[in-house]
């Protein structure tokens, strides 16, 4: 597996560009980065992708992704738009949580099934 960041810009937290003074010290940049792998116990050959993200203190040493996105949707990026609530997630030692979200999932498909 490889990964690269093909090219990176200044922006907004918006994904408009940066103004010349912003892009001194961004807060925020949008940067292209391809991932190339081999799927596991496949004779096939490295298949890969390229999506858009929006990086946080890019010129920091604490860079931190914060969203992502599909190539050509640089607009729709905004901080945290895909984050979760960890409390959403269940972990393996949480069984109460998981049977709990069982029971709710069994109870949406009785509900359709109606």
């Amino acid at each position: 597996m490889s990964s690269s960041a093909d090219w990176m810009v200044a922006s907004t937290s918006s994904g408009e560009p940066a103004s010349d003074e912003e892009a001194k010290n961004p807060e925020y940049a949008i940067a292209q980065i391809s991932i190339n792998f081999k799927p596991t116990g496949s004779e096939r050959a490295t298949v890969g992708t390229q999506m858009l993200v929006l990086v946080k203190n890019p010129t920091s040493g604490s860079a931190r992704i914060v969203d992502w996105g599909s190539n050509g949707a640089v607009t729709t990026l905004r901080p945290f738009a895909h984050a979760v609530d960890k409390t959403m997630i269940p972990t393996f030692d949480d069984e109460n949580k998981i049977s709990q979200l069982m029971q709710q999932k069994e109870q949406n498909n009785d509900g359709q099934q109606q």
